[in-house]
């Protein structure tokens, strides 16, 4: 009876370990933030390339997402400051340079397309990741047979 019950108990140990999920990643992107979670629990976007590592296109994708996201913010932060400098200097009763509020209305422009590039980037490498997970855990489904042996007749659980 004990030999059954424990028979019965590592077996059911080896179900329940297959049935655990793999953390996926997801990406919210809102107005002004973009929050990433894995699982339920908040990382940044470093953390998020880091756990990429384990599947390469999926790492090399979002590695040129972060880029993409680098480039756009350095371009809206020069066009917010070639708009911001002309308004202070009107507001101040100086006289404004408005061709310099127009170069940077046009950088402002320019970094919404490349930022829409981060987002599609990422989006995917975070889908084709998850999608790695995934495939990954069902390639390890165990097979069971019943074998023979010289002590007597058992189960064989392999993978």
């Amino acid at each position: 009876m004990k030999k059954l019950l424990f028979f019965i108990s590592i077996l059911f140990l080896g179900f329940t370990s297959y049935a655990q999920k793999a953390d996926t990643l997801h990406m919210k992107t809102g107005f002004w933030k973009i929050t990433y979670t894995k699982g339920t629990n908040p990382i940044t976007l470093n953390q998020a390339i880091e756990e990429m590592k384990i599947n390469e296109s999926a790492y090399t994708q979002m590695k040129s997402a972060k880029n993409d996201l680098v480039l756009s913010q350095i371009i809206g932060g020069v066009g917010g400051f070639l708009i911001g400098w002309p308004l202070g200097a009107a507001v101040a009763g100086g006289d404004p340079n408005w061709t310099m509020a127009a170069v940077g209305a046009g950088l402002v422009v320019v970094s919404i397309p490349i930022s829409k590039s981060f987002n599609k980037k990422a989006k995917s490498a975070i889908r084709e990741y998850n999608q790695g997970l995934l495939s990954s855990a069902n390639q390890r489904k165990p097979q069971y047979n019943f074998v023979l042996s010289g002590n007597g007749i058992g189960l064989k659980m392999s993978f």
